[in-house]
């Protein structure tokens, strides 16, 4: 009964002559609507040749349960595609070598001065109980991640683009990586050890703006107000280097590679929310590639 529910949307298509002999668009055939705005986390990738659509869906890494409650209109769509395409494919990932390229090369107390480690350390035994510890070896940039399970909403067993990768695999989709592990890390080296320990220490001086800050971002991606996240995603005390190669610049690879990933099939496409909108956003750039791009009605349950 469960694989005859996975097939079914995609049997349905076929029964219908793929849209051709019904006269029905793909949206019709499989019952979904599009938004008059653009306040959809879920889109449509239409046009360029494409004899189906592949789609683009804003995730976030949060394992809060709130952000797993959508409608079956995502489920359907997924379970339409051929091939699942992440941000990094974790199939791909050499562990061990992510795990030196996150690693300082002495640790942080040798790095910063006495004052502002000593700080930072205070801070961490204020906030989570515990000092720097094992933190003191890790870049400081990746603590942030870290500190942030302090208050998350933690209901799901994994972060919710990782729940879709396991999904993929259990449905032997293709899983695609949109980018390699040395390009995002390529993004946060632009910002220097001293830069990083800053904005940690920020972050943990105002803990409850940071807790606020996490409840609004909760907020707006439950609205899927993808301009508003946009703006969040815009840290205007971080080195504008970094929020180029962070943003901008991982935008034009992220549209360039799904470009030709759905020629190849028809595939759901999950990027971080953060990444759909705005003239430099992977939906408008995709658009200028000649995409037809469309948002997708759907809700999440309360």
């Amino acid at each position: 009964m469960k694989n005859f529910k996975k097939l079914f949307p995609l049997f349905f298509i076929l029964a219908c002559g793929a849209s051709t002999d019904t006269g029905k668009s793909f949206s019709e055939v499989l019952g979904y609507k599009f938004r008059d705005d653009d306040k959809s986390l879920l889109w449509e990738i239409s046009g360029k040749g494409l004899k189906q659509p592949s789609f683009l869906y804003g995730t976030i890494h949060l394992q809060d349960k709130r952000v797993f409650a959508f409608d079956k209109t995502v489920s359907r769509i997924f379970d339409t595609c051929k091939a699942y395409a992440m941000e990094v494919n974790m199939d791909e990932v050499d562990k061990l070598a992510m795990a030196k390229s996150i690693m300082l090369e002495k640790p942080l107390d040798e790095i910063l001065e006495p004052g502002k480690y000593a700080l930072l350390d205070s801070l961490m035994r204020v906030r989570t109980g515990d000092g720097m510890g094992i933190y003191k070896n890790l870049k400081p940039f990746f603590m942030a991640g870290e500190l942030i399970k302090a208050y998350e909403h933690q209901d799901m067993a994994f972060p919710l683009d990782i729940e879709l990768f396991n999904k993929a695999k259990k449905e032997k989709m293709k899983v695609v990586g949109i980018e390699k592990m040395e390009e995002q890390l390529e993004a946060v080296n632009k910002m220097t050890i001293e830069e990083q320990a800053d904005m940690v220490i920020e972050g943990l001086k105002d803990w409850n703006k940071s807790q606020e800050l996490y409840n609004k971002m909760i907020k707006v991606y439950l609205n899927q107000d993808i301009a508003q996240m946009a703006v969040l995603m815009n840290d205007t005390t971080l080195p504008a280097s970094f929020q180029t190669a962070l943003l901008t610049d991982r935008n034009k690879v992220m549209a360039a590679r799904i470009d030709k990933i759905v020629q190849e099939q028809p595939t759901f496409n999950a990027v971080g929310a953060g990444h759909l909108y705005g003239n430099d956003g992977v939906i408008e750039l995709l658009r200028k590639k000649g995409y037809t791009v469309r948002p997708v009605k759907y809700k999440f349950k309360k």
